[in-house]
């Protein structure tokens, strides 16, 4: 069973992620929080046994927003998943993220279906984008000096990247980009989905 935390500060799609999620086998909601001070004071009351494994985390909160509170949980709980969920597509933010230690980054539009697949992809090791997330990064590894002017984050691919992206990482990341699930990127460039 896959312990979740949601971090929303507009109670209508806080509850309905809930809801949604919850119903979802293999899934139990855990934790609710309005912002991420209130996710961090949360997160540390509860016991071991009851911490998260996964979490889903907006970005723009009050008291705390969600790259800080993911940095902030990261140096604690540096194995806990972390899906950004937002309405920002901006590299600053995507990067920022990136380097606060997010494992995933979907935008607040994508159907439901393709945020439960999320938390089951990062359950298993992936790291699921938004395919305009996904463009951006591929951007990014093309052109890194670029994309550098327009985000706040280090502008240096050298302080994002520990090594080059192999040919096959960036064929996976343009088949992303392009909207293509995982399998459907698995059956394309005819690797398996662990692979991919």
């Amino acid at each position: 069973m896959q312990r979740v935390a949601i971090v929303e500060d507009k109670p209508f799609l806080l509850e309905s992620l809930a809801q949604e999620i919850g119903r979802q086998e293999g899934f139990e909601v855990c934790l609710q929080a309005s912002d991420g001070q209130d996710f961090l004071d949360k997160i540390r009351a509860l016991p071991t046994e009851a911490l998260p494994t996964i979490v889903l985390m907006d970005i723009n909160m009050p008291q705390l927003n969600g790259i800080e509170a993911t940095r902030q949980v990261k140096t604690f709980l540096p194995d806990l998943q972390v899906i950004m969920l937002t309405v920002f597509d901006e590299e600053s933010y995507i990067f920022e993220a990136i380097l606060a230690g997010a494992n995933g980054y979907l935008l607040k539009d994508e159907p439901i279906a393709r945020i439960i697949q999320a938390l089951e992809d990062v359950e298993k090791g992936g790291a699921q984008m938004s395919p305009e997330i996904a463009l951006k990064a591929l951007n990014f590894l093309r052109n890194p000096m670029q994309v550098g002017k327009t985000h706040t984050a280090k502008s240096n691919k050298q302080n994002l990247l520990e090594e080059e992206p192999t040919k096959r990482e960036m064929e996976v990341l343009q088949a992303i980009a392009q909207g293509l699930s995982y399998q459907e990127t698995a059956d394309t460039l005819f690797i398996s989905l662990d692979t991919v």
